[in-house]
């Protein structure tokens, strides 16, 4: 089912479109990425707008993560650390977004 979308021109990222997609997160809610959308700042930004909103992505060989939960081999619940740059950009948009 399709919620959301963004276009715009070639010239602006994947990633400056999915945040214009922050505030349509609906409430109780997963969602897939591919590879090319793993950016800290969005994805725990993306869990923060709706409640109980959630994504799901591949998890690239280089990333470094604690495993907290292994359900199968290929399938994991991790936790990961996020820079202090991508921390300021979460305050900032919990700042700016919706209020539940």
């Amino acid at each position: 089912m399709l919620l959301g979308a963004a276009f715009d021109s070639c010239s602006i990222g994947e990633i400056t479109l999915a945040k214009r997609l922050l505030t349509d997160i609906p409430n109780n809610s997963l969602t897939l990425f591919d590879r090319c959308y793993f950016s800290a700042d969005l994805l725990l930004n993306w869990q923060q707008f709706g409640v109980s909103s959630h994504w799901l992505t591949p998890v690239k060989k280089s990333m470094r993560y604690e495993i907290i939960e292994r359900d199968a081999d290929n399938d994991l619940l991790i936790a990961m650390s996020a820079s202090p740059q991508a921390r300021k950009k979460i305050q900032c948009y919990q700042r700016l977004g919706k209020q539940e």
